[in-house]
């Protein structure tokens, strides 16, 4: 199952500052105030998101009863409903 995280690039924001993916990796420059814009679009995520695969153990629910709020019984560990 995929689970979504903030982007560890922009921190969730879904921008980068103007010029980030033109800076070789490992050097040490600041962003300069000539590119044509402030940020761009991150190209690690969608709007700050990332989606990761991990793995779902099998939930041994442990149901309480809920009925006078929802009419169901929940499970407290994962939100399943009966």
């Amino acid at each position: 199952m995929k689970i979504a995280q903030r982007c560890p690039v922009c921190l969730g924001s879904g921008n980068v500052p103007g010029g980030f993916y033109n800076v070789c990796a490992g050097q040490m420059t600041s962003w300069s105030s000539s590119y044509c814009s402030f940020y761009e679009l991150c190209r690690s995520c969608v709007d700050g998101l990332v989606y990761v695969e991990q793995e779902v153990d099998e939930c041994k629910h442990v149901m309480v009863d809920n009925r006078m709020v929802t009419g169901q019984k929940i499970c407290l560990n994962c939100g399943h409903t009966e």
